[in-house]
């Protein structure tokens, strides 16, 4: 009986294995394709931008696309804490 227990309990152990997947860094899509950049990197028109749209504002997070014309993905918290994404380009004009 504690024979056949152990033999059950091997092969139920056996059964179980993990899915490894190798993932091709190609494979692996932002889903608005955009990188996270230093707030420090944004261009100086966007940060004028954003302080004399949002003038009590915090930047949060900065991020860019890297196409040839770049857009920047600001998100910034507001002087009542609310978060707010913003699109410019580099010229710091409002993107829709």
């Amino acid at each position: 009986m504690i024979m056949a227990i152990a033999t059950s309990v091997s092969f139920a152990t056996q059964a179980i294995n993990p899915v490894e997947k190798t993932i091709n860094p190609q494979e692996v899509v932002t889903q608005d394709e955009f990188v996270v950049i230093e707030v420090k990197d944004l261009p100086a028109p966007v940060v004028e931008s954003i302080r004399k749209t949002y003038a009590e504002s915090v930047i949060k997070k900065a991020f860019v696309t890297q196409t040839e014309k770049k857009i920047y993905k600001v998100i910034i918290v507001t002087a009542d804490q609310k978060e707010v994404t913003v699109l410019l380009n580099e010229k710091g004009e409002v993107v829709e």
